[in-house]
């Protein structure tokens, strides 16, 4: 009896020490990251292409080296992606996870972007460049709303929330905020009219975007007028 108490104690005590180990030391084969990040993939109709990557199943990603591409090709590149998730929300895709992801790259044109350049009659960038793009991600059937987005490059910020659905339709509430040597090249009507000051010589403008991401319809709310642009073009109503 006392040697089956002993016996059942070891495995006990081997159980425990198994778990902690596979809590605690992160899955670095990519073939089974692969398989668990395969949700999220399937969720936005994305492929995700990595160099390196350490994922701990009690709730972290870890992904460098990361290129995302769709169904026309590269979309962008990113030095690496950290991922904080609920593993049920994951593999249930619904719940909430949270993301940060660092120098990232976008080669595909971003519609919402090349509206703001043309509202504010500034180059558009052919690709943009975002030092750190972070934010928290809940999804829903086929919807992921999003909150605390926010992204920054050397001349520009945007923070936003809404939500996206898995064909690409979108309403969102954004806030770009841009560097003098971005408005610098702002004509004075522009400034007056769109845009507010803020610290630091920046000035800022909130608009809501609807419709489609690759083309979205966007407007802009003022005290004095309200202001619809599409694909850059000003129209009052």
């Amino acid at each position: 009896m006392i040697t089956s108490r002993k016996n059942l104690l070891r495995v006990f005590v081997i159980s425990v020490l198994i778990i902690c180990v596979i809590l605690l030391i992160p899955i670095r084969f990519n073939s089974i990251n692969r398989l668990i990040l395969s949700p999220l993939e399937k969720k936005f109709s994305k492929k995700l292409d990595f160099k390196a990557s350490k994922i701990w199943i009690p709730g972290n990603i870890f992904l460098g080296g990361v290129s995302i591409s769709d169904g026309s090709g590269m979309m962008g590149t990113a030095e690496d992606l950290n991922i904080n998730y609920n593993l049920s929300a994951l593999l249930l895709q619904s719940g909430e996870v949270s993301f940060k992801v660092r120098n990232v790259v976008v080669r595909q044109d971003i519609g919402l972007l090349t509206s703001v350049s043309s509202m504010l009659t500034i180059p558009k960038m052919p690709d943009a460049r975002f030092e750190c793009i972070e934010g928290i991600l809940n999804f829903q059937k086929n919807v992921v709303y999003m909150k605390n987005i926010a992204a920054a490059t050397d001349d520009m910020k945007i923070r936003g929330e809404g939500w996206v659905s898995k064909e690409g339709d979108l309403n969102c509430k954004l806030h770009f905020s841009f560097s003098s040597s971005v408005t610098s090249n702002v004509p004075d009507i522009v400034k007056t009219t769109l845009l507010t000051e803020e610290a630091n010589g920046w000035m800022g403008i909130t608009l809501k975007a609807r419709g489609n991401y690759a083309r979205p319809f966007l407007s802009i709310d003022s005290e004095t007028f309200k202001l619809n642009i599409r694909k850059g073009i000003l129209k009052l109503r």
